[in-house]
């Protein structure tokens, strides 16, 4: 009997070994990357073209994603907290109305977000990053860009037969004008005909 609790004693001790080194490598398996920061956001249009800079206190790389009804492009930086002194952005472009910035989750891990309220005529983006700032790129669709009206082609000058003008002007006044020849045909001859050979065999 002793030695059968004894058995089951061991039994769970080596079960539990293994538990309790699992238990205490976790913390450091699941320890989170380090939490970056939205510090600023600005924007520029030109010709269309919207560049939104988002600056960073370090390199990030967020995901973007699209949503409709209405349309919006999402854009998402994990591990990130939002430090951005405003909510909204008027942005008054082809490609987009606004943009938004928050802290959408605050749990790990933490995702700070930005939302572009988009226009009919945007029809792409791409994304740049670096050390210090993520550049949001919106490219309006290439209709809305090709807007300029095409030129008309100008009519087709008259040909006009300058050389003919030109030796007109350089006549004196009353200076009649040439003619064109008139066909030459052959004059009639005045001599006879010769008459015929009789060329008929005399019988």
């Amino acid at each position: 009997m002793r030695n059968t609790a004894y058995c089951i004693f061991l039994f769970i001790l080596a079960l539990s070994v293994p538990l309790f080194s699992a238990a205490k490598e976790t913390p450091r398996d699941a320890e989170a990357p380090p939490v970056g920061a939205l510090k600023d956001i600005s924007a520029s249009n030109e010709n269309g073209t919207l560049t939104v800079t988002v600056k960073t206190d370090r390199l990030m790389k967020p995901q973007t994603f699209r949503l409709e009804n209405p349309s919006r492009l999402v854009v998402d930086f994990e591990n990130a907290v939002n430090k951005v002194a405003f909510m909204q952005l008027p942005l008054n472009a082809p490609s987009a109305k606004q943009l938004r910035v928050s802290q959408f989750q605050r749990s790990n891990p933490r995702i700070a977000r930005v939302v572009f309220d988009l226009e009919k005529e945007f029809g792409s983006h791409k994304i740049t990053q670096n050390d210090t700032s993520v550049q949001v790129t919106l490219y309006p669709a290439k209709t809305a860009a090709a807007k300029t009206a095409e030129p008309v082609p100008a009519a087709a000058a008259p040909k006009t037969k300058t050389a003919k003008v030109a030796s007109a002007l350089n006549k004196p006044a009353g200076t009649p004008e040439k003619s064109a020849e008139p066909v030459k045909t052959a004059a009639p001859s005045s001599q006879p005909a010769a008459p015929k050979a009789d060329v008929s065999l005399k019988k």
